[in-house]
């Protein structure tokens, strides 16, 4: 636990099989992870592993999170501040809410008063990941409200969700280079139903040299097995990417 305000350098350490999470940082704390590893920790409330506060920063870097879960948001990571991750590999971690890896929205608690967060990922792989629980159970491998966020070589596969198989975005732009969406699921049960591979409600998406194949989008209205653009007035581009086998 970390208090407001601090500086927290986590370099080659083991957390496992943590009760209430393996790590907490407060609002306005600094918090860098380089070479740890994270596995069977659990949470009552957000975030498995991690939980960080508004106003603070997150690095990570060369660090593994298996097996983590959360009640609520987050199996791994709950982010309510701006992150940045480098060759982190996120494997079978489970939300009872949204973002079966990470979650990552503040709520500011005013609808006319939004906090955009900064997330960037590069060489990042999210495989077997779950959010199908709850109310919602939107996105399999994150779930981004309100944010600014790029993917540069990211692999998204076999992650599941009721919405958003692999990622569930909402409210935001989003840039995803290179990488892979591949054998995700949207499984339904929720009001959506929506993108096997991929969900952006509302979020203006760039997505370029990417490829995305052999996701599923199920339930009653299994709509967008590949993609699924939700909402309206928002533009999108998608160049030179191979989109094959998805079904809805």
């Amino acid at each position: 636990y970390s208090d407001s305000d601090n500086t927290v350098v986590l370099n080659n350490c083991r957390f496992a099989g943590s009760l209430g999470g393996a790590v907490y940082c407060a609002p306005n704390c600094v918090l860098n992870v380089d070479d740890c590893s994270f596995k069977d920790n659990t949470d009552t409330d957000d975030g498995g592993a991690i939980f960080a506060g508004s106003g603070s920063y997150v690095k990570v870097a060369d660090s593994t999170f298996v097996g983590n879960s959360a009640y609520s948001g987050g199996g791994a990571l709950n982010c309510k501040t701006n992150a940045n991750f480098k060759n982190c590999l996120f494997r079978e971690n489970e939300s009872g809410g949204n973002g079966g890896a990470i979650d990552a929205y503040y709520d500011t608690g005013n609808p006319e008063v939004r906090l955009i967060l900064n997330l960037s990922f590069e060489s990042c792989y999210f495989t077997g990941n779950k959010a199908t629980e709850g109310l919602d159970g939107w996105g399999g491998g994150v779930y981004f409200k309100d944010f600014n966020a790029t993917f540069t070589d990211c692999s998204f596969v076999d992650n599941v969700a009721r919405s958003g198989g692999g990622l569930f975005l909402t409210s935001g732009t989003v840039t995803l280079s290179g990488g892979i969406i591949s054998s995700n699921r949207s499984v339904g049960g929720d009001d959506h139903d929506i993108g096997g591979g991929l969900a952006c409600v509302d979020t203006h998406a760039t997505i370029e040299n990417c490829t995305i194949k052999d996701n599923v989008a199920r339930g009653v209205n299994g709509a967008g097995g590949a993609i699924n653009f939700y909402g309206g007035y928002v533009k999108h581009q998608v160049r030179n990417c191979l989109i094959t086998g998805n079904s809805a």
